[in-house]
């Protein structure tokens, strides 16, 4: 998954509203005031990305994307159809994961994933 949003909230400065990114790129650029947050902000990005310390802690982080067709693929082989999921796992399920948008927070000591729109019905 790529270009995905990531927000922080429960730091610093950022102590009861999200900040951060909707969307993250290959370069992005932050621009604001003096003592605004921006270093803060940069450190909260290097501690989630390199994952140095990542006991339970009062931050808050969310992500959010679409669900890519190379991550399904790596997920949901077409040569695979053994198993509790049944039927080819690439045709059958990988394929209709492909550009669901998906949402992930992570609390201090709670993790949720939920996925938003409609692939559950019917």
């Amino acid at each position: 998954m790529r270009d995905g949003g990531l927000k922080f909230k429960g730091h610093l400065c950022f102590q009861s509203e999200w900040a951060g990114f909707d969307e993250i790129r290959l370069i992005n650029v932050i621009i604001g005031r003096n003592n605004c947050g921006k270093s803060c902000l940069l450190d909260l990005i290097e501690l989630v990305a390199t994952e140095k310390d990542m006991k339970p802690t009062s931050i808050q982080y969310a992500y959010s994307a679409k669900l890519d067709e190379q991550a399904m693929r790596q997920a949901f082989h077409e040569s695979s159809s053994a198993g509790k999921l049944g039927g080819n796992h690439w045709e059958r399920h990988g394929a209709q994961l492909v550009g669901v948008p998906i949402y992930w927070e992570r609390t201090s000591n709670d993790q949720c994933l939920n996925f938003e729109g409609d692939i559950f019905d019917g």
